[in-house]
């Protein structure tokens, strides 16, 4: 909002004739939604396919292994690492609770 209040005050204190103000306000949005169209249909093609296999996965902790491309974008890598940094978090607290029995009974043998 500030960079068009910014860019009329300059228009007027320049004395661009209205034409080419208007024509500078349409290109500025014009670029402006079209950037905001370009971010959303990159987050789409990541957040799309990966909420798609979470509703099917009966067992949502295996989400990681459902994802089928490096994360692109920064956003993308943190939240695949995060979930890679839970799953290993539930693993440990998994081991820590329940004793490998199997090594317990390779040890008698």
């Amino acid at each position: 909002m500030a960079t068009v209040i910014l860019m009329v005050m300059m228009v007027a204190v320049f004395k661009v004739p209205d034409e080419v103000g208007i024509i500078m306000l349409c290109s500025f949005f014009i670029s402006g939604l079209s950037i905001l169209i370009i971010n959303f249909n990159k987050k789409n093609r990541f957040y799309k396919p990966f909420l798609s296999s979470l509703e099917k996965l009966d067992r949502k902790f295996l989400i990681t292994e459902t994802l089928k491309e490096e994360p692109i974008t920064y956003e993308e890598k943190i939240v695949v690492e995060s979930l890679h940094e839970i799953n290993r978090s539930m693993l440990e607290k998994i081991r820590s609770n329940y004793p490998n029995k199997r090594s317990t009974k390779d040890n008698k043998k």
